[in-house]
C-alpha cells in the first residue's frame, strides 16, 4: 500500500482551519450535568434545574408511589406515563394521582427532550447573530436520525420538527462526512448522540483496552457535522457559532480539535438563560444503579470476549496441531495402522489446546 494522505490533503489548509478558522468559533451548550444518551431522548422529560443527588430521591419517591399502585405499568419511563396523563382521553385511577402528582409539580416542560434542545438551540443562535451583528440565517441542526435503534420511525417527523422550527432551520443528517452544499452558513447545532450501549462498551474495551467509545462515536461525528458549515472554509475570518447537548461534548469535542474556539456557558449569551435537567426513571440511586449495572455489564462484556477468544483459538495454532494429529490418527485406524504413537503426539496437542483455551483470570 501506498500512503498518498499528503497528495489529497493540504496541510497549510488543516493548520489554517485550526489555528485560525476555529479561533474565530464559539461554542455552547444546553445541559450542564447530562451526557446526553438516547435514553435520554426516548425516556426522560425535561424539568427545571435539580442536581443529581435530588433526582434520585424523585427516583426513589415514584418507584415506591408506584409499587403501591394497582396495575401500575412496571418500569414505565416518565415521558410515557407523563403523555399518557396529559392524554384528554386517560382517565386516571384515584391509586394514581399521587404520583402524577409528583411529575407535575417538577413542573415539566411541555416539550420533548428533543423538541426542547432544538428550541433552545435556535434561541441561543438567535441571540448570538444578534450581538454580532449579523444577518438572520437558518441553523443547521442535527439529530438522530431514528427514534431508536430498532426503530423505522423518523425522529424528526415523530417529533414534528417541521411545524416547530418552520424555516429557522436545516436539517443536516448524521452521517453528512464530505458535503459541501452548506458551508456559506456560520452557525450549526449537534443535538445527536451516537453512544454505544454499555455492554457494547464494555466489551470493546475488553479487547481493546485503550478503547475510547465517545471519541470513536459521537465526538467524531459531532466534529464532521460541525466541519459542514462554514468552518471548511479555511480563508474566511466570519464568526462561527456552534451548539452542542451538553457541557462534557463541549469540551471533548474542544480537546480533540486542540484549537483556539472559545467555550461559553449558555448565560453568558443569554443572561436570563434557566438551567434544565433531565429527569431519567432509574430503580434506586445514581450510584446503587451504577455498581449494579456496571456489574452486570462488565459480566456480559466478560463472557462475550471469552466466547471471541475460544473462537479465535479454534484457528489458532494449537488447534490447528490437535485437528492435524486427530485426522491422522483416524485415517490410520482406517488402514489398519500402528497408531499407538500417533495417539500419543495427540493427546500431547490436546493437552496443549485445552491449556490454551483456559480463560485468564
Amino acid at each position: 500500500m501506498i500512503d498518498v494522505s499528503d497528495q489529497l490533503i493540504r496541510a497549510d489548509r488543516i493548520e489554517r482551519i485550526r489555528d485560525a478558522r476555529l479561533a474565530c468559533a464559539t461554542m455552547t451548550y444546553i445541559f450542564e450535568e447530562e451526557s446526553l444518551t438516547k435514553a435520554h431522548i426516548n425516556q426522560g422529560i425535561v424539568i427545571p434545574y435539580m442536581p443529581t443527588w435530588r433526582r434520585d430521591e424523585v427516583n426513589e419517591t415514584y418507584t415506591k408511589l408506584r409499587d403501591q399502585e394497582p396495575g401500575a405499568i412496571k418500569n414505565e419511563s416518565y415521558k410515557k406515563f407523563l403523555a399518557r396523563a396529559r392524554n384528554p382521553a386517560f382517565e386516571m385511577t384515584s391509586a394514581a394521582i399521587p404520583r402524577y402528582q409528583l411529575i407535575s409539580d417538577l413542573k415539566p416542560s411541555k416539550y420533548s427532550v428533543i423538541r426542547y434542545m432544538s428550541k433552545a438551540a435556535t434561541a441561543l443562535q438567535s441571540k448570538w447573530l444578534e450581538t454580532q451583528a449579523m444577518e438572520a440565517e437558518p441553523l443547521l441542526l442535527c439529530i438522530n436520525s431514528k427514534d431508536s435503534s430498532d426503530s423505522h420511525s423518523g425522529l424528526w417527523e415523530k417529533e414534528n420538527l417541521d411545524k416547530l422550527l418552520g424555516d429557522s432551520v436545516i436539517r443536516v443528517p448524521v452521517v453528512s462526512q464530505g458535503l459541501n452544499e452548506w458551508r456559506r452558513y456560520h452557525t450549526a447545532a449537534f443535538l445527536a448522540t451516537l453512544k454505544l450501549t454499555p455492554d457494547q462498551i464494555n466489551f470493546f474495551k475488553a479487547i481493546i483496552p485503550d478503547y475510547n467509545p465517545d471519541l470513536d462515536r459521537t465526538v467524531d461525528q459531532c466534529i464532521q457535522f460541525l466541519f459542514r458549515s462554514g468552518a471548511r472554509v479555511a480563508k474566511s475570518d466570519k464568526p462561527l457559532f456552534f451548539v452542542v447537548s451538553d457541557q462534557r461534548l463541549a469540551e471533548q469535542v474542544a480537546s480533540v480539535l486542540d484549537s483556539g474556539m472559545r467555550i461559553v456557558s449558555p448565560t453568558d449569551l443569554v443572561p436570563t438563560w434557566k438551567k434544565k435537567s433531565i429527569l431519567l426513571y432509574s430503580k434506586g440511586s445514581a450510584a446503587s444503579v451504577a455498581a449494579r449495572e456496571s456489574s452486570r455489564y462488565k459480566s456480559a462484556a466478560y463472557k462475550q470476549a471469552k466466547k471471541v477468544q475460544r473462537a479465535a483459538l479454534r484457528s489458532g495454532p494449537e488447534f490447528r496441531e490437535f485437528n492435524r494429529l486427530d485426522v491422522a490418527v483416524r485415517r490410520a485406524e482406517q488402514a489398519g495402522k500402528d497408531t499407538s504413537a500417533l495417539i500419543e503426539q495427540r493427546e500431547r496437542a490436546r493437552a496443549a489446546w485445552k491449556a490454551a483455551k483456559q480463560p485468564s483470570k
